[in-house]
């Protein structure tokens, strides 16, 4: 994989998880639904400014998709871990 999409998947990843806090606190799958989407936003938005921006480097689906990764990752993760409590 290449370190671009690594960034992608990590930062998604990282947002995601930071996001979900009130999930952890709350167990409601409402606040899960939310840290989902302001990740995916941020990604979103970041290729938005590569596309738009000029020298940018345009759209990247697969840096959309390495966004989804971080984001199913931590989704993941987060669930799990509410489990085992």
């Amino acid at each position: 994989m290449q370190e671009d999409k690594w960034k992608h998947l990590t930062a998604s990843f990282m947002i995601a998880s930071v996001s979900s806090v009130p999930y952890q606190i709350t167990g409601k799958n409402e606040y899960m639904l939310g840290a989902v989407g302001i990740a995916l936003l941020a990604g979103l938005a970041k290729e938005y400014h590569d596309a738009t921006v000029p020298g940018g480097t345009g759209w990247d689906w697969k840096d959309v998709g390495a966004d989804l990764a971080g984001i199913a990752i931590s989704v993941g993760l987060q669930y799990l871990a509410k489990a085992m409590q």
